[in-house]
Protein backbone atom coordinates (compact mmCIF):
# COMPACT_ATOMS: atom_id res chain seq x y z
CA UNK A 1 0.00 0.00 0.00
CA UNK A 2 2.89 2.38 0.68
CA UNK A 3 4.12 1.93 -2.90
CA UNK A 4 0.74 2.96 -4.25
CA UNK A 5 0.64 6.21 -2.32
CA UNK A 6 4.28 7.02 -2.98
CA UNK A 7 3.66 6.70 -6.71
CA UNK A 8 0.60 8.90 -6.81
CA UNK A 9 1.11 10.96 -3.64
CA UNK A 10 1.43 14.42 -5.16
CA UNK A 11 -1.46 14.33 -7.61
CA UNK A 12 -3.68 12.46 -5.13
CA UNK A 13 -3.22 15.25 -2.59
CA UNK A 14 -3.97 17.84 -5.29
CA UNK A 15 -7.14 16.02 -6.35
CA UNK A 16 -8.28 15.78 -2.73
CA UNK A 17 -7.48 19.43 -2.09
CA UNK A 18 -9.35 20.70 -5.15
CA UNK A 19 -12.30 18.41 -4.44
CA UNK A 20 -12.56 19.54 -0.82
CA UNK A 21 -12.37 23.22 -1.77
CA UNK A 22 -14.92 22.70 -4.54
CA UNK A 23 -17.36 20.94 -2.21
CA UNK A 24 -16.97 23.63 0.44
CA UNK A 25 -17.54 26.30 -2.19
CA UNK A 26 -20.74 24.63 -3.40
CA UNK A 27 -21.89 24.22 0.20
CA UNK A 28 -21.37 27.92 0.82
CA UNK A 29 -23.01 29.00 -2.43
CA UNK A 30 -26.11 26.85 -1.99
CA UNK A 31 -26.33 26.44 1.78
CA UNK A 32 -25.40 29.74 3.42
CA UNK A 33 -28.32 32.17 3.38
CA UNK A 34 -27.37 34.23 6.44
CA UNK A 35 -26.22 37.78 5.67
CA UNK A 36 -23.64 37.53 8.42
CA UNK A 37 -21.67 35.00 6.36
CA UNK A 38 -22.29 36.64 2.98
CA UNK A 39 -18.57 37.33 2.59
CA UNK A 40 -18.05 33.59 2.10
CA UNK A 41 -19.94 33.85 -1.20
CA UNK A 42 -17.04 35.92 -2.50
CA UNK A 43 -14.15 34.40 -0.56
CA UNK A 44 -14.62 30.70 -1.39
CA UNK A 45 -14.90 31.02 -5.20
CA UNK A 46 -11.86 33.32 -5.22
CA UNK A 47 -9.86 30.81 -3.18
CA UNK A 48 -10.88 27.95 -5.46
CA UNK A 49 -9.98 29.98 -8.54
CA UNK A 50 -6.60 30.88 -7.08
CA UNK A 51 -5.89 27.28 -6.14
CA UNK A 52 -6.90 25.98 -9.59
CA UNK A 53 -4.89 28.64 -11.43
CA UNK A 54 -1.77 27.88 -9.40
CA UNK A 55 -2.13 24.16 -10.10
CA UNK A 56 -2.66 24.82 -13.80
CA UNK A 57 0.41 27.05 -13.94
CA UNK A 58 2.92 25.20 -11.80
CA UNK A 59 2.06 21.49 -11.55
CA UNK A 60 3.13 18.68 -13.83
CA UNK A 61 0.64 16.19 -15.15
CA UNK A 62 -2.16 16.63 -17.62
CA UNK A 63 -4.76 14.89 -15.43
CA UNK A 64 -4.50 17.30 -12.51
CA UNK A 65 -4.43 20.31 -14.83
CA UNK A 66 -7.54 19.10 -16.66
CA UNK A 67 -9.29 18.42 -13.36
CA UNK A 68 -8.44 21.94 -12.14
CA UNK A 69 -9.77 23.46 -15.37
CA UNK A 70 -13.02 21.49 -15.10
CA UNK A 71 -13.57 22.45 -11.45
CA UNK A 72 -12.80 26.09 -12.19
CA UNK A 73 -15.13 26.16 -15.20
CA UNK A 74 -18.00 24.54 -13.33
CA UNK A 75 -17.59 26.95 -10.41
CA UNK A 76 -17.60 29.96 -12.72
CA UNK A 77 -20.78 28.70 -14.40
CA UNK A 78 -22.53 28.15 -11.06
CA UNK A 79 -21.52 31.60 -9.78
CA UNK A 80 -22.72 33.31 -12.97
CA UNK A 81 -26.07 31.49 -12.92
CA UNK A 82 -26.57 32.19 -9.23
CA UNK A 83 -25.74 35.87 -9.52
CA UNK A 84 -28.05 36.17 -12.54
CA UNK A 85 -30.91 34.67 -10.56
CA UNK A 86 -30.22 37.04 -7.66
CA UNK A 87 -30.26 40.07 -9.97
CA UNK A 88 -33.47 38.85 -11.60
CA UNK A 89 -35.17 38.38 -8.24
CA UNK A 90 -34.13 41.88 -7.15
CA UNK A 91 -35.56 43.42 -10.34
CA UNK A 92 -38.86 41.59 -10.30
Amino acid sequence: MDNFFSGVGGPTWDFAQITATFLLTMLVLFGVKNRRYRWLHYFMPVMLALQCLLIIAFHNGLEIKLFAVLMLTSTVIVVIIQRGKRVQSNLG
